[in-house]
Order: structure tokens, then C-alpha cells, then sequence
């Protein structure tokens, strides 16, 4: 009986990750507007009824659920170089570099990034980017809390992360993402004052803790 529970979860996490993979596909094949729960379905080689079942919030919760499983990806490919960066300053330039590298190399990450600004309900169009500022604000916020203490790692990590897909998503003329001195110049030139207060005040606290 307990065996046959345990491969009823393990089958169930098999499709969960079969379906969100195929979501990932279909958005970015189709689209937001045009991908279905059918396509969605056809696509993972299981039944609509599947798909409810798993994920009964249809279509939005499958978008949102996907984007998240891809950050978590996004992150966990390159942990290491951000748990290495000895500073700030690195650990900026490092995370626009392989967000630069994601949205231009993976068909599915920059689908679905950008599939809350292709909706078919233009007065809510999934909060715009906001499930997405969410879930990598919610990755970032570990390493931010190094360099800015705990109590504003959390506003941090939203800031940075909308600056992070204005520049990625909408590129600029000024600071062209696919070089990497563009990416330590807009570090230099706008990320590093703009949290100056923040840096000033983690560093204040730590020698508090100290004294």
C-alpha cells in the first residue's frame, strides 16, 4: 500500500514536470494568446482532464508555475558563480550576464519571461510582469541579503529585478547587455549608486553587531 502511494506521488511528479515542459514549448512556439490546455496536453502525451487535475488552475497557474520551475532552473545553473562573487559589484555583473545568456539562447526561458506582456485579457494581463518580479525577486533574495543585510533584501532584489528585465527585455541603445563591459558600465554607472544607502547601512549594522 505504501509503495503504491510513493509511485503514485513519483508518477504524479513525472507529468507535473512533463506538462510545465510542454507548456514551456508551446508558449514558445505559439505564443501566450494561441497555446490551449489541448495543445498543452497533445504536447506532453497526456489527457486535458491530466492537466486539470494537476494544475486546476488552468492555463495562468500552468504560466506561472513554468516561469518559476525556469528561474529555479536559471539559478541553480550558476549558484556557484554567484556564491563565489566576492562582492557587490561582481555578483551584479554576473547575474545580468546569464540573464542576458537566458533570455537569448532559451527559446522557453524568454517565452515565458515574457509571456505575462502577451495576454489576451489586455486589463489584466497577469499583473504585467508581476508573477515573474516575484518569483526571481524570491530567488534573489539569499544572495542580495549578503551584500544589503536581511531587512532589505527583499526590496533590493524586486528593485534590481525589474531594473534587470527593463534592460534585457527592452535593450538600450546606451548599455548593450551582449558585451560584457556594457554590463559593468550600467553596473558602475546606475546599479552601484542607486544602492549605495542600502550598502552603507548593511555595513553600519555589521559593525554594530561587532562592537
Amino acid at each position: 500500500m505504501i509503495a503504491a502511494v510513493i509511485a503514485h506521488k513519483e508518477s504524479n511528479s513525472a507529468l507535473e514536470d512533463r506538462i510545465l515542459s510542454a507548456t514551456g514549448r508551446c508558449v514558445a512556439r505559439w505564443g501566450l494568446i494561441r497555446t490551449n490546455i489541448e495543445e498543452i496536453a497533445q504536447a506532453a502525451s497526456v489527457s486535458r482532464a491530466t492537466v486539470y487535475r494537476l494544475f486546476p488552475g488552468g492555463k495562468r497557474a500552468l504560466v506561472e508555475r513554468a516561469a518559476q520551475v525556469e528561474v529555479t532552473k536559471f539559478f541553480d545553473h550558476f549558484t556557484s558563480r554567484l556564491d563565489a562573487a566576492a562582492d557587490v559589484e561582481t555578483w551584479l555583473c554576473v547575474g545580468l550576464a546569464e540573464a542576458v545568456t537566458a533570455l537569448s539562447e532559451d527559446a522557453a526561458v524568454r517565452a515565458l519571461l515574457l509571456a505575462t506582456i502577451d495576454t489576451d485579457t489586455p486589463s489584466d494581463p497577469f499583473g504585467g510582469l508581476g508573477h515573474v518580479v516575484q518569483v526571481v525577486a524570491d530567488a534573489a533574495v539569499p544572495y542580495a541579503a549578503r551584500f544589503v543585510g536581511k531587512p532589505a533584501a527583499r526590496q533590493v532584489s524586486e528593485w534590481l529585478t525589474r531594473a534587470a528585465l527593463s534592460y534585457t527585455t527592452c535593450p538600450s541603445p546606451d548599455y548593450d547587455l551582449r558585451r560584457p563591459e556594457a554590463i559593468r558600465a550600467l553596473v558602475q554607472d546606475f546599479l552601484l549608486p542607486s544602492l549605495a544607502p542600502y550598502l552603507d547601512a548593511s555595513r553600519q549594522s555589521h559593525q554594530g553587531d561587532i562592537r
